[in-house]
């Protein structure tokens, strides 16, 4: 009898547990089914937000349109004037209304260039604009006593020694460095990264030099044009400088492009930050390139 009873409970339990897997398994497959339709849901929810957005933009840029007083814009670029250092950018607007008497005009910062009536809606206009110009165009447009402005979204007269001039975007030494006996010797390389690429007047460097500077002060100078030249970029360097451990040290690369803009990029920097002579902490300054005018003025200061 004891023995049938324990088989009984034997049967109940392995019943109970069969229950229990059964319905683990079914709250594992709930639980999947849940996770699938939210995801399905998020799907769908960043579906509709994105459609919606795009609806909006459609409206803001049709809205845009029709509030617009210019039809269309033609922009065009001549090659940089290195004497004046200008940009001739020539223009043909056609606005939505035209009478009589509109007169339009381009106002760049505090000057503005007259269009001429070239044909019965459209005007034009041939501009030299400074190459380091950062103003965006308005167009002005007057009838009568009435004068609507707007901003010529589609004439990019900004940034533009980016298309002109070639840059360096990166300099700096490889190699080692040692202070020893109130001398710091470098003997390494200078690398160069320049973006001499995709220029509308594959305009380069023509000269490139290295400078030392102590304390601000310059106390060397290397024309390295040929070293630059010949090994891509690569500017072989041994070289020893008297200094004290409180001094500070860089070393520039300063390169003249074919307009005579001249680009200084810190590629070194060596200060010291304890009294002990055997102790010099390394900073490199990344300032980027920084554009000079032939006669030295800094282009943007």
């Amino acid at each position: 009898m004891e023995n049938k009873r324990s088989k009984v409970l034997v049967a109940v339990i392995v019943l109970l547990i069969a229950g229990l897997i059964a319905s683990i398994v079914m709250i594992y497959n709930l639980t999947e089914k849940i996770d699938n339709m939210q995801a399905s849901f998020s799907n769908q929810l960043s579906t509709m937000n994105a459609s919606i957005n795009s609806i909006y933009s459609n409206v803001n840029e049709s809205l845009e349109k029709q509030a617009s007083i210019v039809s269309s814009t033609e922009e065009n670029k001549g090659n940089l004037d290195e004497k004046t250092l200008t940009v001739p950018v020539s223009l043909k607007i056609v606005p939505k209304s035209v009478t009589d008497d509109t007169k339009l005009s381009v106002e760049i910062g505090d000057n503005v260039y007259p269009l001429s009536k070239t044909s019965e809606a459209e005007f034009s206009a041939k501009i030299n604009v400074p190459l380091f110009n950062t103003e965006e165009a308005y167009l002005l447009v007057k009838s009568g006593d009435e004068t609507k402005a707007e901003l010529l979204e589609d004439v990019y007269i900004t940034d533009m020694w980016y298309s002109y001039l070639p840059m360096i975007n990166h300099a700096d030494f490889t190699g080692n460095n040692t202070y020893t006996k109130g001398s710091y010797t470098l003997n390494g390389k200078i690398h160069i990264d320049c973006d001499e690429s995709a220029k509308m007047d594959k305009r380069g460097f023509e000269k490139v030099s290295l400078e030392a500077f102590l304390n601000g002060k310059k106390v060397w100078e290397q024309d390295s044009t040929d070293a630059f030249n010949k090994a891509n970029g690569e500017i072989p360097i041994t070289k020893g400088f008297e200094m004290k451990p409180e001094d500070t040290f860089t070393i520039d690369v300063v390169a003249v492009d074919g307009a005579g803009i001249i680009h200084r990029y810190t590629a070194h920097s060596k200060s010291a930050e304890d009294t002990q002579l055997d102790e010099m902490i390394e900073s490199v300054v990344y300032a980027g390139d920084i554009l000079y005018y032939p006669d030295g003025k800094q282009v943007f200061e």
